[in-house]
């Protein structure tokens, strides 16, 4: 394996221009959708600077993106955030004790990098839930939930984020990797 080389042989130069492609890309449509087209110079040049910067940082190589698959996640991400607030609100204004909170080990079988960072923020922006910690070198999740059914919740969320990364129930990422 050559110096410049990633764990799977690939370039890590050309993983590098990847995250800075995606980054630029990325940048740009914020930019556009929150400023328009009348700023664009400003915006291209915020996005060069932010892509560069994207791929110096790099530390893992990059997992292909399925832009259909992204949008179906964000759609899943944000019904289940109203359904699961809407549980929260009502259980906190039912009277009675309506929560049974827990902790829970969740195996994860995701590569390191966005697939796993996704996997965390969701996971602890999703209303009941939380990301309490990563064990066994990110192999294991410990999940904070109100109830059971929040529990479940983590568990198809991990499936949600396996399908919007492509990562089939054959493969395992971190396997390859060691």
């Amino acid at each position: 394996m050559g110096a410049n080389e990633s764990p799977d042989g690939r370039s890590r130069t050309r993983d590098r221009w990847t995250h800075r492609a995606r980054a630029f890309v990325l940048l740009t449509v914020v930019w556009t959708a929150l400023d328009g087209t009348a700023t664009w110079p400003a915006g291209l040049a915020v996005a060069t600077v932010g892509a560069w910067i994207a791929g110096a940082l790099a530390l893992h190589p990059p997992v292909p993106i399925r832009p259909l698959r992204a949008v179906g996640f964000a759609a899943y991400f944000v019904a289940a955030s109203v359904v699961g607030g809407i549980d929260v609100a009502w259980r906190a204004f039912r009277p009675g004790r309506t929560v049974q909170p827990s902790v829970r080990r969740l195996p994860l079988r995701l590569p390191a990098g966005t697939p796993l960072t996704l996997m965390v923020s969701a996971l602890s922006l999703m209303p009941g839930t939380l990301a309490a910690g990563l064990e066994d070198d990110g192999r294991t999740l410990v999940v904070h939930a109100l109830t059971d059914r929040a529990h479940d919740g983590a568990v198809v969320l991990h499936d949600r984020v396996r399908w919007a990364f492509a990562l089939d129930a054959r493969s395992d990422a971190r396997s390859d990797a060691t």
